[in-house]
């Protein structure tokens, strides 16, 4: 038997199946469609309050080159290598690194911001759209950042100091202005918040983060004294040590004698 009895060549001319919708042919087949569907390439959201979801619309902002890039950025070039409330603490020191963070807004809150405007406007919210968002409005400098230590902002997140609103950086009333329609019950409380901080100086220390002197007495007095940073000239007067210090400090001063070593 010949190789051509087994091996047949195709036919040239194409067969069109009775629908209409596929043409077979000789090297190809062609699908023919009307119109291109909606491509959706990730998560989406429909309610601004599914906290599971707008977290990770977050987590997908916060993982992005566009984020790192951002905070390397304000370290670099905008001096964010101090910590704003203990100043003494910056980069450079040992292992110590200084964190960027959220305020008065959190990054949370943001996203949900964003989240609301999009459902709103769209009827959902894609998370890649969301994150781009997002993103956009950092770098228009529309969100609170400030630098902090790392025990700084561990206790903000604890809630058990808050940052004043104007010792951060950035255009954040501005955001306010453009999301406040979309903000939720809890964004809105916080904008009524902000409004206790206006007679606030700026340079007032949070009480957790005030110095505080404990100190051991006997015969019969209380057997401790608080006393607070801006008091500690005091100490002395109210310890009674003032003319001990006095008479030490008209004393000649110590002759030390160096030894020579052979």
């Amino acid at each position: 038997m010949s190789y051509k009895s087994h091996h047949k060549r195709p036919s040239e001319e194409p067969e069109s199946d009775p629908v209409g919708e596929l043409i077979v042919g000789s090297r190809s087949n062609i699908i023919k469609i009307a119109s291109i569907p909606e491509f959706h390439n990730g998560c989406r959201c429909t309610d601004p309050e599914n906290t599971k979801i707008v977290k990770a619309f977050e987590r997908m902002a916060r993982n992005s080159l566009e984020y790192k890039n951002y905070f390397y950025y304000l370290k670099h070039n905008l001096d964010m290598s101090r910590c704003s409330y203990l100043p003494f603490i910056h980069t450079g020191i040992g292992d110590i690194h200084i964190e960027l963070h959220h305020s008065p807004f959190t990054m949370f809150d943001i996203t949900k911001a964003v989240v609301s405007r999009q459902i709103e406007d769209h009827g959902y919210a894609d998370e890649f759209d969301v994150a781009q968002e997002v993103m956009q409005l950092h770098y228009e400098n529309l969100v609170g950042i400030i630098p902090l230590s790392p025990t700084v902002h561990e206790l903000v997140h604890s809630q058990a100091m808050d940052v004043h609103p104007r010792l951060t950086y950035g255009y954040w009333k501005e955001f306010i202005h453009r999301y406040r329609d979309y903000f939720t019950e809890d964004l809105e409380l916080k904008v009524q918040e902000l409004a206790a901080w206006e007679d606030v100086p700026t340079d007032r220390m949070p009480p957790i983060l005030t110095v505080k002197y404990t100190m051991l007495q006997y015969e019969g007095l209380p057997l401790y004294k608080t006393l607070a940073l801006e008091d500690h000239s005091n100490v002395e007067s109210e310890l009674g040590l003032s003319d001990l210090i006095q008479d030490q400090s008209n004393e000649p001063a110590p002759t030390v004698k160096s030894k020579m070593v052979a």
